[in-house]
């Protein structure tokens, strides 16, 4: 069987939530199906488990603690929780498959956690004539399909080697100062969902020029604010965005495995602890919700619902990807708008066209409207 590891990354926000997500992996390790069990974090957080870091080493969990650069604090912990990842896979072999975890994302049982690490990743499909991103696919538990670049990374699965290309310190948005708006739900975090669009963006750069444009969009998507459906709407009336969205559309059937566990559906769940004792959380693999219908799935968010319309699966991409004239709306929203992404140029015409997209969409989601760095 491959060799395993599953890497804890974060804080212990409640001990006894802890040992509950610890518990299948230790039971796996003793199965054999898993042969390594980190927790990566920063300096002092093994002690706030019950009996301290020594109690976490004599369950034979391997301890990593950094001292995170204050220089690169950002709202959200952002690059903590990159670091966090990026130490763990510093001590693993680039061939072995890595599990990332957090200590409060909780398996029901060892069954549907061995049913996560030995599902089998289909093969990437790159481009003709392009090198692939991933040497594997990178499985996560869901994607947003209306937001470019948004999928869960609470936790998720791929070969070392992929995973450390999705640890990023990039730092685009706070040199341009393409600042977001505060989450109306959770006001410590931001509105841009940060990490995670950082984190599965970012392999991409270098492969597509064309998202260096949506650095300077995606801060302005306004998730969880209640501005989020008048933004939604502005992006979907833009030619750009139709552009950024097909793309992301094409780089997750390409390179993602989404949901799709059946041992895990409905067992695997983000728990935080209520003041009573309680959990409250939500589940992060489910069965598939929504129709296999493209407009269905990119739906616009209705005036107060603060989210956005999440996929909990991707079985329904391939046929998205049809031929266009088995379906006009894929023509129109993906097969149309990705001829665009292989022809575009950085030229003055392209500039403009940007200019006047950021600067509607600034106006919108900042109010006053901010000076734009460029056009």
């Amino acid at each position: 069987m491959r060799p395993t590891a599953i890497a804890f990354c974060g804080q212990v926000r409640d001990s006894g939530i802890f040992r509950r997500a610890l518990a299948p992996a230790l039971s796996l390790r003793a199965q054999g199906s898993v042969q390594r069990i980190l927790f990566s974090t920063w300096r002092g957080e093994p002690d706030r488990f019950e009996d301290g870091a020594a109690a976490l080493r004599a369950l034979g969990v391997e301890i990593i603690e950094s001292d995170f650069p204050e220089r690169l604090a950002v709202p959200g912990n952002v690059f903590q929780q990159m670091l966090a990842l990026d130490r763990a896979l510093d001590q693993i072999d680039d061939d072995w498959l890595v599990l990332r975890t957090r200590p409060d994302v909780v398996f029901a049982d060892a069954d549907a956690l061995a049913a996560v690490i030995s599902q089998p990743l289909p093969p990437v499909l790159p481009p003709e004539g392009q090198p692939p991103v991933f040497a594997e696919r990178v499985w996560v538990p869901y994607f947003l399909p209306a937001t470019p670049f948004l999928a869960a990374d609470q936790v998720f699965l791929g070969r070392a080697s992929d995973l450390r290309r999705l640890c990023t310190y990039d730092l685009f948005t706070e040199a341009y100062q393409v600042s977001s708006r505060p989450n109306e739900q959770i006001p410590k975090n931001t509105s841009g969902a940060a990490a995670e669009i950082r984190r599965f963006l970012t392999p991409f750069l270098a492969a597509y020029p064309i998202l260096r444009e949506y650095q300077f969009v995606w801060p302005k998507h306004a998730i969880g604010t209640g501005l989020l459906p008048e933004v939604a709407l502005y992006n979907f009336r833009s030619r750009l965005f139709h552009e950024y969205l097909a793309l992301w559309l094409d780089l997750v059937r390409r390179y993602f495995a989404v949901g799709g566990v059946p041992g895990a559906s409905g067992k695997l769940r983000l728990v935080r602890a209520t003041e009573g004792g309680a959990d409250r959380g939500f589940n992060l693999v489910n069965d598939d919700p929504l129709p296999q219908d493209l407009g269905t799935r990119l739906a616009l968010p209705q005036r107060g619902d603060h989210s956005s319309r999440v996929s909990f699966g991707a079985a329904w991409l391939a046929p998205a990807f049809a031929a266009p004239d088995a379906d006009p709306l894929g023509a129109l929203l993906l097969h149309e708008p990705l001829a665009r992404v292989a022809a575009r140029r950085n030229d003055a015409a392209r500039r403009q066209e940007l200019a006047d997209y950021l600067r509607g969409l600034w106006r919108i989601a900042d109010n006053p409207e901010p000076s734009l760095p460029f056009g």
